[in-house]
């Protein structure tokens, strides 16, 4: 058998497993529900970029839904999400894309959840870049109802008139 036809057939049989295979997160296979997240200020670089000013709390309303591309490696994800404190923001809705890189909505591949908001709306469905995030979000499900933030999450406040992207940490319960 060709190296070729050989790869095809276990990406074939990847695709097969539906969400038992290996892109399949066995802690949390699916994010659909209430969540409490709680972000705070990141420390991890010293001070050499923005972080948020403070502690915030955010409901996250989810919605996993199909898969993002046809061989179920992943799915999308939808929602909103609700900020204790409107210097944050107030409420944002992950847009409901399917035509796109992940760029611009939620995704869940394996066990990494990814967020992404733009500032611009109303949000094309295309892989054209919408401009900066008013919300990413990266985190790892690592328990059952447990998602622990991963460097790379970043927010720009409703009230920052420079559109600093500013970086923050996070952990969060399924309630």
């Amino acid at each position: 058998m060709h190296a070729r036809s050989l790869g095809l057939l276990c990406l074939v049989a990847i695709a097969a497993c539906g969400d038992t295979s290996i892109a399949a997160c066995g802690d949390e296979p699916d994010v659909t529900g209430a969540w409490s997240l709680q972000l705070s200020p990141s420390d991890s670089d010293a001070g050499v970029t923005s972080t948020i000013p403070g502690t915030v709390t955010i409901d996250a309303q989810l919605e996993q839904g199909g898969k993002t591309d046809f061989l179920g490696l992943g799915h999308y994800v939808y929602g909103t999400l609700t900020a204790s404190d409107a210097e944050y923001f107030s409420s944002l809705a992950i847009p409901r894309l399917l035509a796109n890189d992940g760029g611009k909505t939620g995704a869940v591949l394996g066990c990494e959840l990814r967020i992404n908001i733009p500032v611009a709306m109303p949000v094309s469905d295309d892989n054209v870049d919408q401009g900066p995030l008013r919300l990413a979000l990266i985190g790892q499900l690592t328990h059952k109802g447990v998602l622990t933030g991963v460097f790379g999450s970043r927010l720009i406040m409703s009230n920052d008139a420079t559109a600093t992207q500013r970086d923050f940490a996070f952990s969060g319960m399924r309630r």
